[in-house]
Formats: structure tokens, sequence, C-alpha cells
């Protein structure tokens, strides 16, 4: 009975919060209101010393109120504001994120709680096993979280970093954000979506350098993205007809004498892309070789998916640093397939453009 009364209890409490306006402080501190539709707002403040009491939001104070003693500054602290925004939103997405996954497991407990209670052997293991499905992915979306909740602390930084640090990190942001800064610092477009303007200098017959340019007496070359796979799983084949879920694309960058093999993969399905989660450090990536030969590399750093502004299609970008060695086998060698460890899994991927790697890496000879 005691058991019975504290299932129903845990069961109140649940549909109470879930019927319930919460006001919620993230991990960076901003301050919303999440509603019971699943709707939210940031939560009203009031200027301080503001004579006729204006009610803003926390979210608009930060761009208001943003100051410059030039049009120069005033471009780049407006660009700095435009990266802050957009980390700010993609922080609340990462935590709605998160609640719902943590909410509906709340849920599925107090069923499984129920299903023991009934000795329902078949529900306590089916529910069991969404409570497990469920687990994985609220580990994979708390960590998303704590990571954009990073990039709005990074952002915050960037009014401190001198002029020689402050391009190339508003530049990388800028790519993890999805937001174009170029407008505020005078750079060609970079608009996730749209080819950047950039003059490809041709190298040979199947290979274009787009960039090539010496930063602190550093040459950094940089090759066009070319097709390299594309994807569906057997299972959603029949949802995308004609399409492909995953498109992807490869090229090669040199910084002096650091050599990177890139990867975009681009997936037309945002819901998709949350269930391969995200692509973490140090995880692997394998290469097969048709002469049954591979090698191993290691992600240089974390990739996260960003939306595309005009496509709405979701990216990720990732490199890895490859040796003389591994790019010796690369170059003369096609390429059967390859396999990328996601935080979901490990999956394989067919090659058809199998001479893909020999031609771009014909580029950094």
């Amino acid at each position: 009975m005691q058991r019975i009364i504290l299932t129903f209890m845990v069961f109140l409490s649940f549909v109470f919060v879930s019927v319930s306006q919460r006001s919620v402080t993230t991990i960076s501190g901003q301050k919303i209101n999440l509603m019971p539709d699943g709707k939210w707002e940031y939560e009203p403040m009031v200027i301080e010393g503001d004579s006729i009491d204006v009610m803003v939001t926390g979210f608009l104070t930060e761009a208001d109120t943003v100051r410059a003693d030039s049009v120069v500054e005033n471009k780049i602290k407006s660009g700095i504001t435009s990266l802050e925004h957009a980390a700010k939103l993609q922080e609340v997405e990462a935590f709605l994120t998160l609640d719902q996954l943590e909410r509906e497991i709340a849920s599925q407990k107090v069923t499984l709680s129920q299903a023991r209670d009934m000795k329902n052997e078949t529900d306590i293991k089916s529910v069991k096993a969404v409570i497990k499905d469920l687990e994985v992915k609220a580990k994979t979306a708390r960590h998303i979280y704590k990571y954009k909740a990073g990039l709005i602390d990074k952002c915050r930084k960037l009014d401190k970093l001198k002029p020689e640090q402050l391009t190339s990190q508003m530049v990388s942001l800028s790519n993890e954000l999805g937001v174009d800064v170029s407008p505020y610092m005078g750079l060609p477009s970079a608009i996730p979506g749209e080819e950047p303007a950039i003059v490809k200098t041709k190298v040979n017959g199947k290979c274009l350098i787009v960039k090539d340019e010496t930063n602190d007496k550093q040459r950094y070359l940089e090759s066009a993205e070319t097709v390299f796979f594309t994807f569906t799983p057997a299972n959603i084949k029949t949802y995308f007809k004609d399409k492909d879920l995953i498109t992807a694309t490869v090229f090669f960058t040199r910084m002096g004498k650091n050599l990177f093999l890139n990867l975009k993969l681009r997936m037309i399905s945002n819901d998709a892309s949350k269930n391969y989660g995200f692509i973490p450090v140090e995880s692997m990536l394998r290469i097969d070789f048709i002469s049954g030969r591979n090698v191993i590399l290691n992600a240089y750093e974390e990739s996260y998916s960003i939306v595309e502004k005009y496509s709405g299609n979701v990216i990720y970008q990732v490199k890895y640093p490859v040796n003389g060695e591994e790019a010796d086998l690369m170059q003369k060698v096609p390429v059967d397939a390859l396999g990328i460890m996601w935080s979901s899994g490990f999956e394989r991927y067919d090659i058809y453009e199998v001479d893909a790697l020999i031609n771009h890496l014909g580029c950094f000879k």
C-alpha cells in the first residue's frame, strides 16, 4: 500500500510540474520562463535607473546597451553581440531538449513502477528499454547543453582579446554557431548554405586550392570540397525517396607542416541528427582501402550540429590530423569504405568517389 501511495505521489508531482509555468536559470545565467505548452520567454527585468520604468528582456538588454567609440569598433561589437545572441538561443534550445528528455524519463519511471506493482514482466522489460534509450539521449543532450553554454562564455571574452586574436576567434565562433559575421569584419560572405566568395586557383586537372594564405609566417592551404559519399539508413529510405539523409564532402587543409582531413556532413533531417548526437574529440575515423589496409584517424576536436540558416540542413564539420605515412597511403590507394564514431555509436559508409583522397592530396605534393 505504501509503495502504491508513493508511486501516486511521484506521479502527481510530475503532473503538477508538467502543467505549471517554471522559472529556470541556465548554466550561463540566462533566466527564462517555461510555459505549460512548451514555449518559453526571457524573464522580464527592469533596467536600473530607467526613469520611465521600461520592461525589457535580459536577451535584449545587452544588445541595446552596446556602445563604441568609432564606426569600426561599433561594427566589431555588433558582430560580437550577434554571436552572443545566437549562442544564448542555442543554449536555451539545448536546455529545452535536455529538459524534455529528463521529464520523459521521469514519466517512464512512473510507468515502470506501476508495471512492477502489477508484476507485468512484458511491460517492465519494454519500459526499461525505453528508459535506457532515453538516458543515452539525455547524456548526449547534457553534453551538448554544457558545450553551448561554453560558447556563450567564449563570446563574452571576445572583447578582451587582442586584435590579431579577435578575428580568428570570431570566425571560429561564427562557424560553430552558424552566424555570418563577415559584414561586421569586412570579410567575404561566409553564410552557411552559400558558397564562400573566394577565388579558386587550379593546381591540376583534379584538384583545386581555394585558400592560399600566410599568417604569422605559416602558410595555410585549403582544397575545394568535393562529394565523398552519400548515405541513408535502410530502415528510413522510404521516407527520403530520391534524397539521401547524409551527403558528405571532403577537403584537406595544411597549416605549416600540419595536414588535416576535413569532413563536412550535411543532414536533411534535424530530427535524424538528434539520434546521431555529436562527434567526440579523439573519436575514431576508420578508412578502409581496396587493398585491405586501413588507417585510423582521431578527431582533432568535438563537432556539434549547426543548422544552416537558409536551407534548414544540419551540418557537422570535423577535422582529423594526418601524418606523413597515412597521407602516402591515401595518395596511392583508392578508398573502399570509412566508419565514423559518433557519440551514439559507430557507423560505416561505402565510398563511391574512391579516388577522392588521391585527387585532393595532389594539391599538397
